[in-house]
C-alpha cells in the first residue's frame, strides 16, 4: 500500500476513532492527542516535531480564545444569578405568547423567536462564542417556561449559529473567510443566500416543533441539572428593559471600540454587577455572593478551555501528506462542476475537522479549477461559506463537545437535535443553494 494511500486511510481512522471514543463519554482533550498520534505515524510525519507544532497551534488558539471562555462565562453566571437573564426572558415571552392560546402554541412561537434571536445578534456583529455564552441562559429560561428538554439546547443554539454565520453579509468568520479569499464582496450570491438561509430556518424549526412534541408526549420534561440558577429569596428581580443594557453596552463595546470581545464581556460583567447589586442575594452578604458567581462563572469556563485541543487537529491534517492526496482524489469528483465544487469543499472540512482548515486548504484549489469550468467566483465564495457549516457540527468537530459541556448534557443525549438542525438542515440549504446557482447563475453577483 502506497504512502499517500495509508496517509488518506489515516484520516479515516483517527476521525473514527476520536467518534468512537467521545460517543463512549471520553474527554475530548486526550482523545484529540490519540487523533493526532494516529494522523502522524499513519502519515509518516516525524513525531516529536508534529507534535511540537500541534502544540504551539494549540497554545496560539489558547491565547485567543481562553480570555473569550473566562470572561464569558463570568459574564453569563452573574447575568444569571443576578435575576437579569429570568427578567428579560420573562418580559419577551409575555409579550411573544400574549395572544397564545395555549401550550402548544407558545411553545410553537418559543421554538421560532429562539430560532430568530442568534441570526438577530449575529447580523449585528456579535461573535458566535460570545452568542453561546450570552444567550444559554435566557435560551434556558424560554424552555423552562415552555416545557422543552435540555437536550434541545445545542440544537437551538447551533441552528441558530448556522442560519447566521453562512449568510451574505454576515459579519462571521463563515462568510468573511471564503469571500476574502476568492477576492469578493461580503454579500456575494445575495439572493441565493437568502433563499439558502431561509430553507435552513424553516426546516429547523419544523424538525424542533415535532421533536419537541413527541418528547414530551413521551414524557420528557425541562430539567436545569447542574445549571440551575440561583433563586432569589425574596422573588425580586430588576427591571426586564434595564436587563438589557448589559446585553447591548457588550455589542457596542464589541463593535465600536478596539478592546476586542473578551474585554467587552468583562466590562458585560462589571456593568451587571454595578446595575443589579440589589440582587446578588443568595442568602448570604452581597460580597459573598458575586463572589460565588464571579467562581462559578471559572468553573464553567474551564469545560469549554478543556476542549481547545481538539481545535489544532485540522493544523495537523492540513499539514499531512495525506491532504495533498485526499485534495487530488476529491478535484476528480464527477459531476457538474458546482456540485463537484460543493462536494470537495464539504467533506474537506469534515476532514480537517475544522471549518477554517478545510475551507483554508479547499478554496485555493476551487478557484484554480472551477472558474475555468465556467463557475464564478462569488459562486464559489457563497458555497464555501455554506459548506463551512454543514459538517463542522459532526462529532469530530471540537466545538460540538465544547457546547455538550456547556449546557451538562451527556454526548448522545444532546447530539441528534443538533445533528438534524446543524448537519441534515444546513445541508439541505446549502443543497438549494447550489441547485439555484445552477440554474441562475446570473445571481451570483
Amino acid at each position: 500500500m502506497s504512502t499517500e494511500v495509508m496517509g488518506v486511510l489515516g484520516f479515516v481512522l483517527a476521525l473514527a476513532v476520536l467518534v468512537v471514543l467521545v460517543c463512549k463519554g471520553m474527554h475530548l482533550a486526550y482523545c484529540a492527542v490519540i487523533t493526532v498520534l494516529i494522523i502522524t505515524v499513519t502519515n509518516g510525519m516525524p513525531l516529536m516535531e508534529t507534535l511540537s507544532n500541534y502544540w504551539g497551534m494549540v497554545g496560539g488558539i489558547a491565547s485567543m480564545f481562553l480570555p473569550i471562555f473566562l470572561f464569558g462565562a463570568i459574564f453569563a453566571k452573574v447575568y444569571t444569578n443576578c435575576g437579569a437573564a429570568s427578567s428579560l426572558t420573562s418580559a419577551f415571552m409575555d409579550l411573544l405568547c400574549r395572544k397564545a392560546k395555549n401550550p402548544e402554541t407558545e411553545q410553537k412561537i418559543t421554538i421560532i423567536a429562539i430560532a430568530i434571536v442568534p441570526v438577530v445578534l449575529g447580523y449585528g456583529g456579535l461573535d458566535q462564542f460570545a452568542m453561546l455564552f450570552l444567550l444559554m441562559p435566557i435560551f434556558m429560561k424560554a424552555m423552562e417556561r415552555v416545557n422543552i428538554p435540555r437536550k434541545f439546547l445545542p440544537a437551538f443554539m447551533m441552528m441558530g449559529l448556522c442560519i447566521c454565520c453562512v449568510g451574505a453579509g454576515a459579519p462571521q468568520q463563515n462568510n468573511f473567510l471564503p469571500t476574502t479569499l476568492a477576492g469578493v464582496s461580503g454579500t456575494a450570491a445575495l439572493i441565493p443566500s437568502i433563499i439558502g438561509q431561509i430553507v435552513i430556518g424553516v426546516s429547523g424549526v419544523t424538525y424542533l416543533i415535532r421533536a419537541v412534541k413527541k418528547a414530551n408526549a413521551n414524557g420528557e420534561n425541562f430539567s436545569w441539572g447542574k445549571l440551575r440558577p440561583v433563586q432569589q429569596p425574596d422573588g425580586k428581580q430588576p427591571n426586564p428593559i434595564l436587563s438589557l443594557v448589559p446585553l447591548v453596552c457588550v455589542c457596542l463595546l464589541y463593535n465600536l471600540t478596539s478592546i476586542g470581545l473578551s474585554y467587552s464581556m468583562l466590562l458585560g460583567a462589571v456593568i451587571t454587577i454595578v446595575l443589579f447589586f440589589p440582587y446578588f442575594n443568595m442568602e448570604e452578604t452581597k460580597f459573598k455572593s458575586i463572589v460565588a458567581s464571579l467562581n462559578q462563572g471559572v468553573h464553567d469556563a474551564a469545560m469549554p478551555i478543556l476542549c481547545l485541543p481538539a481545535f489544532g487537529i485540522g493544523s495537523v491534517i492540513a499539514a499531512a501528506p495525506g491532504c495533498q492526496t485526499l485534495t487530488a482524489l476529491l478535484e476528480k469528483i464527477p459531476g457538474p462542476p458546482l456540485v463537484s465544487c460543493t462536494l470537495m469543499l464539504v467533506l474537506l472540512v469534515a476532514v480537517c475537522a475544522d471549518p477554517k482548515a478545510g475551507i483554508t486548504v479547499g478554496m485555493p484549489i476551487a478557484l484554480d479549477i472551477y472558474p475555468q469550468l465556467g463557475v464564478s467566483t462569488a459562486a464559489i465564495a457563497r458555497i464555501g461559506a455554506f459548506s463551512m457549516g454543514v459538517l463542522d457540527s459532526l462529532p469530530i468537530a471540537a466545538g460540538i463537545p465544547m457546547v455538550m459541556n456547556m449546557c451538562d448534557l451527556d454526548f448522545m443525549e444532546g447530539y441528534k437535535p443538533c445533528f438534524w438542525t446543524s448537519v441534515v438542515c444546513t445541508g439541505l440549504g446549502t443543497l438549494v443553494v447550489m441547485i439555484v446557482l445552477i440554474l441562475f447563475p446570473g445571481l451570483a453577483v
